[in-house]
């Protein structure tokens, strides 16, 4: 309906290598960044289920980014309070929610469920859909002395094994180098990642 073709629209999801389209880069590289309209979106409806409403909007944060003339995206220094809202919450939510010992423990909790699930060969990955929560935690296997030695010191509720994919990240905005002088009126969106900075932390219960 927009008059866009499929491969156009399925390069715009490549990871590495930006559309040959040069109408389609900038729209790639907002989808590649930390403020693509999914994470805007996803941290927002997260933060408000948890209760905690942000004091961002995905649509103006997405609004202040601007075309300049070297066709680069750039964002307004006056706009960069929505920017740097977003950031912010995602910061808090990570730190309250996807990074604590609790929710690493639930998490653990049902990856052991579905792992036991699969060993079983009971199940495969359509039947796994229907089964019902009660049926699949019951496969959990027992706790490891190792996983109980955690639980003790970390005050888990969960004492089996601890899953953890990728590192836990934690999300900081150094407001240093936003406020020193001299201040240009418009920041690149690459620009950008050198105050609003994601790194990787190590925790006890994370082996990456």
């Amino acid at each position: 309906a927009m008059g866009v073709s499929v491969d156009a629209l399925a390069a715009l999801f490549h990871k590495h290598e930006a559309p040959q389209d040069q109408e389609h880069v900038l729209l790639w590289r907002v989808l590649r960044s930390p403020f693509s309209p999914d994470a805007l979106d996803g941290i927002h409806r997260a933060s408000v289920t948890y209760g905690d409403r942000p004091s961002y909007e995905p649509q103006r944060v997405i609004e202040s980014f601007e075309r300049d003339l070297f066709d680069e995206l750039v964002v307004e220094r006056r706009s960069l309070g929505q920017a740097s809202s977003f950031w912010k919450a995602k910061a808090a939510l990570y730190e309250s929610r996807i990074n604590h010992p609790g929710e690493v423990a639930w998490e653990s909790r049902w990856s052991s469920a579905i792992f036991g699930a699969f060993r079983s060969r009971r199940v495969n990955v359509e039947s796994l859909l229907a089964l019902d929560d009660e049926t699949l935690v019951a496969d959990v296997p027992p706790p490891s002395p190792e996983g109980e030695a955690i639980a003790l010191q970390l005050e888990f509720e969960w004492s089996g094994p601890l899953f953890r994919y990728k590192a836990p990240l934690r999300y900081v905005l150094l407001h240093e180098g936003l406020d020193q002088t001299p201040k240009p009126d418009f920041l690149s969106l690459q620009g950008l990642s050198r105050y609003f900075v994601k790194m990787k932390i190590r925790e006890p219960w994370c082996d990456g």
